[in-house]
């Protein structure tokens, strides 16, 4: 698939350190949105077209009766990873959009997709979009600002595309109900669609000690074989680990029972990873070196 991106600027804020801790380098990144629009199925009298719209974001369905007439729309966002590391390891994204309709016409609820089309078919990019993957809990949309938190799903979808450089998400309503418009590209700057990122920039740096809050303890350490990881103990709900190579790629993904894992680092090869523990809205990582006699 071919990367094009519009010749449209971004616009990157460093919005200060994070608080993560003492060997943290934690940095906000700010993305706006380099270009947007809306893709949408419009049946009347049983037949259906496809259209697509760039600028502003739209989305949503309705139905008439007479004549027989009805529409569903997404609306769709593309991003420039770009400045952010592509040794990085993301830590948490939030998709935010600025609507502009009257909540009196309707606040429809809304997921966030993650989505890899880049054709110029309208049908095939509705359907790519319509079948991807929900990476948000749903939400009501409402007047201004609508700030949506990615969950564990979404921050590794933004993390697998920082060797991209680039990804594509859509805002998709899925229950019956008005329409939703939002500022899309162009529009004046400061109400463009953004992505804030929270990243550590040298994650995968085999020189840098990474260790976020009560980070899983890690024995052995370095590894050859099996290796366990333990929960924080302060966590008392669900939790699971994700393992990043030196790539940022998911490497494993595995579920905590009695509050530790076990992996088989036999067939991973050698280098630095990072286990990334999420239970809820926390998250920690640790570096696991794995080194074969």
């Amino acid at each position: 698939m071919s990367k094009t991106f519009p010749a449209v600027g971004i616009l990157l804020l460093l919005l200060g350190q994070a608080a993560a801790g003492p060997d943290s380098d934690t940095l906000n990144a700010n993305l706006r949105a380099v270009h947007s629009g809306a893709v949408w199925k419009y049946t009347e009298s049983g037949i259906t077209r496809y259209y697509f719209e760039a600028g502003d974001l739209a989305y949503g369905q309705w139905y008439n009766v007479y004549p027989q007439v009805s529409g569903h729309e997404h609306g769709t966002v593309l991003f420039d990873l770009a400045p952010i590391p592509k040794s990085a390891l993301v830590l948490t994204a939030e998709l935010g959009f600025s609507q502009y309709t009257d909540d009196s016409a309707g606040t429809p609820p809304y997921y966030v997709r993650a989505y890899d089309y880049a054709g110029a078919d309208p049908e095939s990019l509705f359907t790519a979009v319509d079948t991807a993957d929900t990476v948000s809990s749903m939400l009501e949309a409402h007047h201004g600002w609508n700030r949506v938190k990615l969950t564990d799903a979404g921050t590794g979808w933004i993390n697998e595309r920082l060797r991209a450089g680039y990804c594509r998400l859509a805002i998709a309503e899925d229950a019956w109900g008005e329409l939703g418009s939002a500022h899309g590209c162009p529009a004046v700057d400061s109400l463009r669609p953004y992505l804030l990122v929270n990243y550590h920039s040298n994650a995968i740096d085999e020189g840098t000690a990474v260790r976020l809050g009560n980070a899983p303890a890690v024995t052995p350490n370095p590894a050859d074989g099996l290796v366990t990881l333990h929960c924080p103990p302060t966590w008392n709900r669900e939790a699971f680990l994700g393992l990043y190579d030196c790539s940022g790629r998911v490497v494993l993904r595995l579920r905590f029972e009695y509050g530790m894992v076990r992996l088989d680092c036999s067939q991973l090869a050698n280098g630095v990873y990072i286990a990334r523990s999420v239970s809820g809205m926390n998250s920690t990582m640790a570096r696991l070196v794995i080194q074969h006699r």
